[in-house]
């Protein structure tokens, strides 16, 4: 038995499974208990991510060119948290992300812009270090013929 145990093919064999095991976890999606996942349609879905370590929290605020008034505050939005997507309408809109606790008025300390389509989903994500974060946006989240999604951060 013990020369057995020493032996390399039943080591590469639990190895083998041990990885398959690990990627069958990685590349099933994980169920969620709101129904948040974007679909196709003619609205377009947009979600804010805080993704850069060792920075303090924001508020986020979306603005659209048509509506100069916030139609979504996330408030105290800490690193490692990315919301839901939230159904908008297809068009422009301004992502801004403040200071945790700012007026609102104050100037952000992020703040990019998006081009929503309709039937397009968009993650707007705070990255990189703390003496180097920007907004990125990962557009391109695509709807193919059997429902997978893709995400493209640009270059």
């Amino acid at each position: 038995m013990r020369l057995l145990a020493n032996h390399p093919l039943p080591r590469r064999l639990l190895a083998g499974l041990a990885l398959a095991a690990g990627l069958t976890g990685l590349l099933t999606p994980a169920a969620s208990a709101a129904t948040a996942e974007p679909t196709p349609g003619a609205d377009g879905w947009i979600r804010p991510a805080h993704l850069s370590p060792n920075t303090p929290a924001v508020d986020v605020y979306l603005y659209s060119f048509s509506n100069p008034y916030a139609r979504l505050v996330l408030h105290h939005v800490a690193y490692g948290t990315v919301s839901s997507y939230m159904k908008v309408a297809a068009g422009e809109y301004t992502v801004a992300m403040h200071e945790a606790g700012a007026s609102p008025g104050s100037p952000p300390v992020l703040s990019t812009t998006v081009q929503v389509v309709a039937g397009g989903a968009y993650t707007v994500a705070a990255m990189g270090p703390p003496n180097g974060v920007r907004l990125r946006v990962a557009h391109g989240l695509r709807f193919t013929d059997g429902g997978r999604r893709k995400i493209r951060l640009p270059e």
